[in-house]
């Protein structure tokens, strides 16, 4: 994967800043979360594009959704783009698994992001991607 999609038009950009800036105002931690992984999503999947739609950021990789950010009301839920599909080790995962196949974890805390093994679980959703 070459170099992060830094291109977004005006509207996705205003809407990502709305976004982050309202949830810093609430002072409760998800800022600091959903901050935390667009830069680990940033670092580690550079040609992944980010989008705002849904209320949250999504990543995806020409029409595959890799991955979602969305801010809910006492914590940040990690979208995993066939999530179903992951063989879940270590019991993160929740959801049913839509017709698309995701799933999601949920973070609480900005050391739910280590604690919950977000990295490796996002290396297993990039690997389905690169299968296609």
């Amino acid at each position: 994967m070459a170099n992060f999609r830094a291109h977004q038009d005006r509207s996705t950009a205003d809407k990502i800043s709305a976004l982050l800036e309202n949830l810093e105002v609430q002072a409760d931690g998800r800022s600091e979360i959903l901050t935390q992984m667009r830069e680990l999503v940033k670092a580690n999947y550079p040609t992944v594009e980010e989008t705002f739609q849904y209320g949250g950021l999504l990543y995806k990789d020409g029409s595959f959704l890799f991955t979602g950010l969305f801010a809910r009301r006492n914590y940040i839920t990690v979208e995993l783009g066939g999530g179903a599909y992951i063989d879940d080790l270590y019991g993160h995962l929740e959801g049913k698994g839509s017709k698309e196949g995701r799933k999601h974890i949920r973070l609480f805390e900005p050391s739910d992001i280590r604690e919950k093994r977000v990295e490796e679980y996002l290396a297993l959703a990039s690997y389905l991607l690169l299968r296609g």
